[in-house]
């Protein structure tokens, strides 16, 4: 079956917002640092400065969340990642993301796509290109 025309632009448009939203957060990959810094035991570097490090599961297991890479963000996103039960890592130096994915974009990323959808209320019908 043959999506309408309409429909398809809406997904390309959730996808370049994604892009756009992402791209506009002046966000960078600090892993490398991150890591060292944690491995050196430095101050405000430690697990216990990681909100939301655990998670529980549907069967009630808790688990700690496989950080792939740390990302420097702001504040404003940083919140929204928070609400969305993210890691952050958040010290007198800065605030990081600690990410979970792997995929080569972050904006492609499932939580991305949610933050934008409620930062402007785009239809839960409206999905993205595949």
């Amino acid at each position: 079956m043959m999506q309408n025309k309409s429909h398809t632009l809406q997904n390309i448009a959730l996808d370049e917002m994604c892009r756009k939203f992402w791209n506009n957060q002046r966000a960078w990959c600090q892993t490398s640092l991150i890591k060292y810094l944690f491995s050196e035991n430095t101050p405000g570097f430690h697990l216990s400065n990681i909100d939301h490090i655990y998670y529980t599961n549907e069967d009630g297991e808790e688990g700690e969340q496989d950080i792939l890479e740390w990302w420097h963000v702001n504040s404003y996103i940083a919140g929204l990642l928070s609400e969305q039960w993210e890691p952050i890592l958040k010290n007198n130096y800065g605030i990081w993301w600690g990410r979970c994915k792997n995929s080569p974009n972050v904006y492609v990323d499932e939580v991305i796509e949610d933050i934008v959808r409620g930062v402007y209320k785009i239809d839960p019908k409206v999905e993205r290109r595949p």
